[in-house]
């Protein structure tokens, strides 16, 4: 079951102690290189921090900008997972094979395609947006529960203004122990340039042969938020900042929550 979620005043001093955090390490001249393939990661423009949280759970992050392209990125990471969890508890009833095979593990890579619609509970954005699948087959229901055809398109319920689209997830073949989900972001008022190829990743590892068995995997690739503004060329200083500071702390906030609906719910 999710845990409940934490008081205000707790969640208001969290964000403190995180932003002193990061302002002890702040590096304005680094940066994240855009390339083909896999991502190349200097120094993070902030980070590596480890959240508060559960003793026997470990929650780092990071977050990476690039100053010339205004590309960002960022990579959360949850190591130390009780072995008494509800994720360590499916694994020790069916140890991973093939995804095919193993319906825990299909259950667990449905967790991960599921964030779209997760996001949007009203425990983790308040109620003040909702998910609008993007196929045809769906358009007319907003509330469908599954909609493996397309994407969904995160719209605040005032307004109705689309501020990201996801397109439909991407399972990666399952490897033994191993299991990735991609999802694109396509559009959307929050994305300012789609040609990067900007998508959501997520990884569930589990192996028996470690001191800690299981780890999350959670990262941002290639995406350009509107934060860092319009105008191709270098992205001033105050804009990167100004995402890593608002956009950038939300985000790991909304993935520190994810992380644990994989880890109990």
């Amino acid at each position: 079951m999710f845990p409940p979620m934490l008081p205000p005043s707790t969640q208001l001093l969290l964000l403190l102690v995180l932003l002193l955090e990061l302002w002890n390490g702040i590096d304005p001249n680094q940066g994240f290189a855009v390339v083909q393939g896999a991502p190349v990661k200097p120094r993070p423009s902030l980070g590596p921090i480890r959240l508060p949280g559960r003793r026997q759970n470990g929650f780092t992050w990071q977050a990476f900008v690039d100053s010339k392209t205004g590309v960002a990125t960022s990579k959360e990471v949850t190591l130390g997972i009780s072995d008494k969890s509800p994720l360590c508890q499916t694994f020790e009833r069916a140890p991973p094979t093939e995804m095919g095979e193993n319906a825990a593990w299909s259950d667990i890579v449905n967790k991960l395609e599921y964030y779209p619609q997760w996001l949007v509970r009203g425990t983790v954005t308040l109620g003040l947006f909702h998910a609008v699948p993007t196929s045809s087959d769906n358009s007319n229901n907003e509330n469908a529960s599954s909609n493996k055809q397309g994407g969904w398109s995160l719209q605040d319920r005032f307004f109705g203004i689309n501020w990201l689209t996801f397109g439909p997830p991407q399972r990666q073949p399952c490897q033994v122990g191993d299991c990735t989900v991609t999802i694109p972001i396509v559009n959307g008022l929050l994305a300012l340039d789609k040609s990067y190829g900007a998508c959501l990743w997520f990884q569930v590892q589990h192996n028996q042969s470690l001191r800690q068995k299981t780890k999350i995997v959670t990262e941002i690739h290639n995406y350009r938020p509107m934060l860092v503004g319009a105008k191709v060329g270098p992205v001033p200083f105050y804009r990167k900042w100004l995402y890593l500071l608002t956009q950038s702390l939300f985000h790991v906030y909304v993935m520190w929550r994810f992380h644990k609906y994989i880890i109990y719910d």
